[in-house]
C-alpha cells in the first residue's frame, strides 16, 4: 500500500522543517514562528505610532511657537503704541511750555519796548514843548515888535466883546504900551462911550504886547505868559497812543 492511498488524517506534529541552512536545515515549532512574527509586527506598529506622535508633537510645537511669536509681536506693537502715545503727550506738554515761555518772553519784550518808547516820547515831548515855546516866544515877540498896535487892538476888541456890558474896566499893560493903549481908547470912545471911564494901569510884570482887562465880575487875560501857558497845557496833554508812535492824541478842548 502506498502512502497516498492512506486517507487517514494524521495528527499535526507542530513542527516545521526549514531546509537550506548551512547545517542542512533547521526545525521550528509553530509557536516559535508565530511569536517572532508578532514581535516584528508589534515593533512595526510601535515605530509607526512613534512617528505619528513625533509628527503631532512637531506640529503642535510649531503651532505653539507661531502663537508665541504672534503674541510677542502684538505685545511689542502695543508697547510701541503706548510709548508713542506717551511720547506725543510729553511732546504736547513740552510744546505748551515752550509756547508759554515764548508768550512771557514776548510780553516782557513788549513791556520793555513800551517803556523805552514812552521814555523816548517823554524826552521828545519835552524837547518839542521847549522848541514850540521858544518858537511861540520868538514869533510873538517878533509880531509884537512889528505889529504892537495891531496886537493890542485885537486884544482890546476881544476883551470889550467879552465884557461889553461892563461900564468900568481896568486895563493893565506893559509901561511901554501905555501910550498906544491911550490912543486906542481915544478912538474907541467914538463907538463905545463908556470907554472914557476905563482906566489904564501900567504893569511892569507884564511882557510887552500883553493886555489884562479886569471888571467887577471877570477878567480877560491876553498876556503873553497866559497864552504861552495855554500852549504848554496843550502840549502837556499830547500823549503817545498805545497803537503806535505814528499818531498823537488830539488835545482836549479846555472848558
Amino acid at each position: 500500500m502506498s502512502l497516498s492511498d492512506d486517507n487517514t488524517p494524521k495528527p499535526r506534529s507542530g513542527r516545521v522543517f526549514m531546509a537550506g541552512g548551512p547545517s542542512g536545515g533547521m526545525e521550528y515549532t509553530l509557536e516559535e514562528l508565530t511569536g517572532n512574527r508578532e514581535a516584528q509586527w508589534r515593533a512595526a506598529l510601535d515605530d509607526e505610532y512613534m512617528d505619528r506622535v513625533k509628527a503631532k508633537a512637531a506640529k503642535r510645537a510649531s503651532e505653539i511657537l507661531a502663537q508665541a511669536e504672534q503674541e510677542a509681536r502684538e505685545i511689542k506693537k502695543r508697547a510701541m503704541e503706548e510709548g508713542f502715545s506717551q511720547g506725543l503727550s510729553q511732546a504736547d506738554e513740552q510744546l505748551m511750555q515752550v509756547r508759554e515761555d515764548l508768550s512771557q518772553t514776548l510780553a516782557r519784550a513788549l513791556d520793555g519796548v513800551r517803556e523805552g518808547r514812552n521814555a523816548i516820547w517823554e524826552s521828545f515831548r519835552q524837547d518839542l514843548t521847549a522848541l514850540t515855546c521858544a518858537a511861540v516866544d520868538k514869533i510873538v515877540g517878533l509880531e509884537i515888535e512889528q505889529k504892537r498896535r495891531e496886537v493890542l487892538t485885537k486884544y482890546l476888541d476881544q476883551a470889550v466883546e467879552i465884557l461889553e456890558t461892563e461900564r468900568r474896566l481896568t486895563l493893565r499893560v506893559h509901561p511901554e504900551d501905555r501910550d498906544i493903549l491911550n490912543e486906542l481908547l481915544s478912538l474907541a470912545v467914538k463907538e463905545i462911550p463908556q470907554a472914557s471911564q476905563w482906566r489904564i494901569i501900567p504893569d511892569g510884570k507884564l511882557s510887552s504886547g500883553s493886555l489884562i482887562v479886569e471888571s467887577g465880575d471877570g477878567l480877560v487875560d491876553s498876556s503873553i505868559s497866559s497864552r504861552r501857558e495855554a500852549v504848554m497845557n496843550v502840549l502837556e496833554r499830547v500823549t503817545l497812543p498805545d497803537e503806535g508812535m505814528g499818531t498823537t492824541n488830539e488835545p482836549e478842548t479846555p472848558e
